[in-house]
């Protein structure tokens, strides 16, 4: 067996060739972003513009509290300074809310962030409140290099207060005040009375309760200072974007029985399958070679990439379980009985292996990498140091995978007050200790020669996630710890690494069918 690091990336390339070219198909990178971007909310820049560079002022009829503007002008009499003809009370008061204002548009931002949440759970019609549009605070206001995040009430205060301090002090530099002593020292006070009152629950309160009045009704709930959490309807918001009809012609995925991951490439593939009448799709994807089909999931609606290895299986006379059996080995669906085709070696070169891939292990927490790697090493230093056929799989995978299934099995007894696995990690810990693996054996491959075998990925999916041109890629991939398929990304390296079927495939899950209807 040849080391297989360079086949992921030729998946990963044959997806991405795919998905790089210019195109005039509108639904080219519709990624989860884009799509709730254009649904109910509006854009990022719309909400900064419309909603979020306008709740610290005005008025609203929801709350007695006041703005920054109205608290400006209730405490402009109240200073014992006697300005010059030049400048009234008023006069300053509004420049420096005018210069509080083009600070917030300098210094804040409104960006999508897709670990915005407001829960993890599917609604019963398969839609998700994953994700959202989130405040973040530039301290140098150039928006590039320092943003932070805001999070909770205590760092939106903050935010302002700082915006207000940097807009007295440019104010009073301003050609106009800066040779004024009284001027200046009339913006100072004022100043420290607004920084004041920004760091004051009233002032939270007036900017939530005029976010909220720009909210869709039935999304009020979603809107704090800092950030709406998406709650998109995926479904109204693919329509808008794909401008399809309310009821677009679609497959669903319905009851699963076999498990997320082999349901839905079971799905993805027959749908397109039916797609195919009288080679339909291969006529459209030899037209233009990147045509896509929208698929709408729990949690996203992306973009199914007609990739020769997926259009192998379209236009495939086998029954969907032969082709599977023939494209990812016998073991796909329950994982393989038999790892002779896994390498072998001498007890040192076990050794090193182990710890390679040990290397790759996440601090999950404080001592779970240390306490796995030395048990596993310990293990594997039993082995007979004059046998020169030790198996991989035998010797090295399987003694990390029981010392980790162990280590998680106590790990409510032996670390009761640390709290760093929660109950759902602890009560599904045989599949993470076995993504765990896959994804520290995936990372490990280059240094692993022909211990493990060749990789076969099938790329089914584009996102517009990743950096320049490059995009990361979805699909499906055998696990090296059990030879079963799973759901996987690959990124621009061809690195690919688990992610979770069931947090992206639900009963609702559906493919739009009528290619009428979006090409």
């Amino acid at each position: 067996m040849s080391s297989s690091s360079a086949i992921p990336a030729k998946a990963w390339t044959s997806g991405h060739s795919l998905a790089s070219a210019e195109t005039d198909n509108r639904l080219q990178r519709a990624w989860e972003y884009t799509i709730s971007s254009m649904g109910e909310h509006g854009t990022a820049e719309e909400l900064a513009n419309n909603n979020f560079y306008k709740m610290m002022f005005g008025s609203v009829d929801t709350t007695d509290k006041l703005s920054l503007n109205a608290k400006a002008a209730a405490l402009k009499d109240n200073y014992d300074i006697e300005l010059s003809d030049t400048f009234t009370e008023q006069g300053i008061s509004e420049a420096l809310v005018s210069q509080i204002q083009a600070k917030v548009k300098q210094h804040v931002h409104v960006l999508y962030n897709a670990d915005y949440q407001a829960g993890d759970a599917l609604a019963d019609d398969g839609n998700s409140d994953r994700g959202g549009f989130q405040m973040h605070f530039s301290p140098s206001g150039d928006g590039i290099s320092d943003l932070t995040p805001v999070t909770n009430k205590q760092q939106y205060k903050e935010m302002m207060q700082s915006i207000i301090d940097t807009a007295v002090n440019e104010l009073k530099e301003n050609a106009t005040y800066s040779e004024d002593v009284n001027a200046k020292s009339y913006i100072s006070q004022l100043g420290a009375d607004l920084k004041s009152y920004a760091g004051h629950d009233d002032f939270t309160t007036f900017s939530q309760a005029k976010l909220k009045s720009t909210a869709p009704e039935s999304k009020q709930d979603n809107y704090e200072p800092w950030g709406i959490k998406s709650g998109a309807n995926t479904r109204i918001t693919m329509q808008r974007y794909f401008e399809l009809e309310a009821e677009p012609t679609k497959a669903t995925l319905g009851d699963t029985d076999q498990g997320a991951t082999l349901d839905s490439l079971t799905f993805i593939v027959n749908t397109l399958r039916s797609m195919n009448d009288e080679s339909a799709l291969e006529n459209k994807v030899a037209a233009n070679e990147n045509f896509s089909v929208p698929i709408q999931t729990g949690h996203h609606a992306f973009l199914l990439k007609l990739t020769p290895e997926l259009m192998s299986a379209v236009g495939s006379d086998d029954d969907i379980a032969d082709w599977m059996a023939d494209t990812f080995g016998d073991g796909y669906d329950f994982g393989a009985d038999d790892f002779d085709n896994y390498g072998t070696g001498t007890k040192e070169e076990m050794l090193t292996h182990t710890r390679t891939i040990l290397a790759k292990l996440p601090d999950l927490t404080d001592d779970f990498k240390r306490t796995v790697s030395e048990e596993a090493l310990r293990r594997v230093g039993l082995e007979d140091a004059d046998e020169d056929s030790l198996n991989f799989h035998d010797v090295v995978i399987d003694n990390i995978m029981a010392v980790m299934n162990e280590y998680f099995h106590d790990y409510s007894s032996t670390h009761s007050e640390s709290g760093q696995l929660t109950v759902s990690q602890l009560s599904n810990s045989d599949h993470l200790a076995s993504d765990l693996l896959d994804d520290a054996i995936w990372q490990s491959r280059d240094d692993l020669g022909d211990m493990i075998p060749d990789e076969n990925t099938v790329i089914v999916a584009d996102t517009n996630w990743g950096n320049g041109d490059n995009h990361k890629q979805f699909g499906y991939s055998v696990s090296p710890h059990t030879g079963a398929v799973k759901f996987v990304q690959v990124d621009e390296q061809g690195q690919i690494s688990t992610k979770e079927a069931d947090k992206w495939f639900s009963e609702s899950t559906s493919i739009l069918t009528d290619i009428s209807q979006y090409s």
